[in-house]
């Protein structure tokens, strides 16, 4: 291994230390905030972040983008109401707004962003863990039903979370990769965590429970490729997180999902042709279709799609095709704005990995 020169070490060097200190800025910040919330009277499970930092040796080294709490929908104003009045703005409502406190939280929220000015916490508060409105992955909450009811202690510094029990959370963990990876990719950070994650805890998860949910999503045989490669190269030990035989041979070989992992980066795709390929393989998934099918509904998406965006359709449901063009037209036109959009790129792009979601079992 050839070391970089002293001096261009230096960019990444400081890199990594604004890392570790902005975690150890979330952190502390996060750990008060939801000491706050208990002291209130109410006491969220945590998701992800928190929890996944503290399966790795040196906890702040692993990068988080935001935090993640579970409360119940009878919870939700209360939380709402509590975060805000922390001193915390919720993102869709504007700073002045949501100072106010005044903004009732809509009774089929889902999902709400809250953050700091001047400070790296960002908290993601979830009623449901996936989207209801996603016809793929809505199917899923049903596995998490009163999962913030089963959680169990965490003990982070002096304060002790609530955090997903180890069935829940290592099936949150596979399901949420499994996300990504139909969208526009899963990072490599992602399978470390589920790595990490069975080793610490695999003893106490109910892997038939796992298997049965993993199945029903269609998950099963991507699970069981990130075992493979989380045993050929990220450290998982299948005998110590009694990771079950059968699925650690299940299905195909897991080269092509590495490869695919890899070209997403640490946590993620990135790259904007990328991210735009999800429109192709989120609706073939979707619609179990071929790569052809999803690029035309890329492109002429349904109505119950156009109409965020062109809310006359709601009125005039034939203007679809006119809303088609429109939608076209303004896409091309940032094209030439961004030269970085490529649309047979994304096609391309697109198609590919269209084959790993039938390779995977995904689509049959």
């Amino acid at each position: 291994i050839r070391l970089l020169p002293e001096g261009e070490l230096k960019p990444f060097r400081e890199a990594a230390v604004q890392s570790t200190v902005r975690e150890v800025v979330q952190t502390n910040e996060f750990l008060t905030i939801i000491r706050h919330l208990q002291e209130k009277g109410l006491d969220p499970a945590v998701v992800k972040g928190i929890v996944c930092r503290e399966l790795y040796p040196r906890p702040m080294l692993r990068p988080s983008v935001d935090e993640d709490i579970l409360v119940s929908r009878e919870d939700a104003a209360r939380a709402d109401a509590l975060l805000r009045a922390g001193g915390l703005f919720r993102a869709d409502l504007g700073e002045e707004t949501s100072r106010s406190n005044k903004e009732e939280l809509p009774p089929d929220a889902e999902e709400f962003s809250y953050y700091r000015a001047g400070s790296p916490t960002y908290i993601e508060m979830h009623i449901d863990l996936f989207p209801e409105e996603s016809r793929l992955f809505k199917e899923w909450n049903v596995f998490f039903r009163n999962a913030a009811a089963r959680a169990v202690p965490l003990q982070v510094d002096d304060v002790t979370l609530r955090a997903l029990a180890p069935t829940d959370h290592l099936l949150f963990l596979i399901l949420h990769a499994f996300q990504h990876f139909v969208h526009s990719g899963v990072g490599i950070r992602q399978v470390l965590d589920i790595a990490l994650y069975v080793n610490r805890y695999g003893r106490e998860v109910d892997w038939d429970y796992c298997a049965v949910c993993c199945r029903s999503a269609k998950a099963y045989l991507f699970a069981a490729a990130l075992f493979r490669i989380g045993e050929k190269h990220l450290g998982l030990d299948p005998e110590l997180g009694q990771v079950p035989a059968d699925w650690l041979r299940a299905g195909e070989d897991e080269t092509d999902l590495l490869l695919d992992i890899l070209g997403a980066g640490d946590l993620g795709a990135t790259d904007i042709n990328r991210l735009h390929s999800s429109r192709v393989t989120l609706s073939a998934a979707e619609n179990a279709a071929s790569a052809s099918s999803g690029i035309r509904r890329t492109i002429f998406p349904a109505k119950k799609v156009m109409v965020k965006q062109y809310p006359f359709l709601d009125k005039y449901p034939v203007l679809l095709p006119y809303a088609w063009g429109c939608r076209i037209v303004g896409y091309l036109g940032r094209r030439r704005k961004n030269h970085q959009i490529d649309p047979s790129e994304s096609v391309r792009i697109g198609t590919e990995r269209v084959g790993l979601l039938k390779k995977y079992g995904i689509i049959e």
